[in-house]
C-alpha cells in the first residue's frame, strides 16, 4: 500500500513572515552609530543608483555587503547573527503568517522558508520550528566575509531555481506558496495554491 504523498509550503520571509525589513534591522543592530553612519554615508550614491534608477536588487545588496560586512570575521558575524535571531527577529513576525506555519505542520506538511536575507539569522530562528530555509549564502575565504554571496542572491527567479535544486516538487501532492512582492513571482507561479500578501495588515 503506497503512503499517500504530503505538501509542501514555501514562505518568503522579509514582508511575508516579518511585517518589516530584517536586513535593515540587522544593519542597524549589528553596528554602533559612529560606524552605522559612516558605512550609510558610503552607501548613499549605490542606494540612490539602483534605487532611484531602478537597476538590479542583486547589485545594490552586493554593494551594500561591500561596504558593510567585508572583512568581518565569520564566527563572530555567526555568533552576532544567532543572537539577532533572538533578540529581534520574534519582534518582526507577523503573527498570522506564524499561525499559517503552525497550521501547516500541524497538518504534517514540510514548510520552506525561501528568502533573499541571509541564511546565518534565519537557520537558528526556523530550525526551533522545524522548518527548513533556503536563503543567501555569503562567500567566505581565509575565515572572512568578502562581502560577496555565494552563488547568487536569493531573489526572483533564483528562488525557483534554489527550490528545484533543492527540492524534489515530485514527491509532493500540493505545493503552496505565500510572498508579497516581485521578487517572488516564480516562486508563486509554480505552485498550486499561491497566496500573496495574504498576511498583510488592513
Amino acid at each position: 500500500m503506497s503512503v499517500p504523498k504530503k505538501n509542501i509550503a514555501f514562505f518568503d520571509f522579509d514582508g511575508t513572515i516579518t511585517n518589516a525589513d530584517s536586513l535593515l534591522h540587522f544593519i542597524m543592530w549589528y553596528f554602533k552609530w559612529p560606524e552605522l553612519i559612516v558605512k550609510s554615508i558610503k552607501f548613499i550614491p549605490y542606494y540612490f543608483y539602483f534605487k532611484v534608477l531602478k537597476k538590479k536588487n542583486s547589485l545594490a545588496k552586493r554593494m551594500l555587503f561591500q561596504i558593510f560586512f567585508k572583512g568581518e570575521k565569520e564566527q563572530e558575524f555567526k555568533q552576532n547573527c544567532s543572537q539577532f535571531s533572538s533578540a529581534i527577529i520574534p519582534k518582526l513576525i507577523n503573527n498570522k503568517a506564524l499561525e499559517r506555519i503552525v497550521w501547516h505542520k500541524a497538518n504534517n506538511d514540510e514548510v520552506v522558508v525561501v528568502s533573499a536575507s541571509v541564511e546565518y539569522y534565519l537557520i537558528p530562528y526556523f530550525k526551533k520550528l522545524d522548518v527548513a530555509v533556503i536563503a543567501t549564502k555569503l562567500e567566505v575565504k581565509n575565515q572572512l566575509l568578502t562581502g560577496n554571496f555565494q552563488g547568487n542572491n536569493c531573489y526572483g527567479i533564483e528562488k525557483l531555481t534554489r527550490i528545484e535544486k533543492e527540492v524534489d516538487l515530485s514527491e509532493f501532492a500540493e505545493v503552496y506558496a505565500y510572498g508579497d512582492s516581485q521578487g517572488d513571482k516564480e516562486m508563486l507561479e509554480r505552485a498550486n495554491h499561491s497566496y500573496y500578501k495574504s498576511f498583510s495588515k488592513g
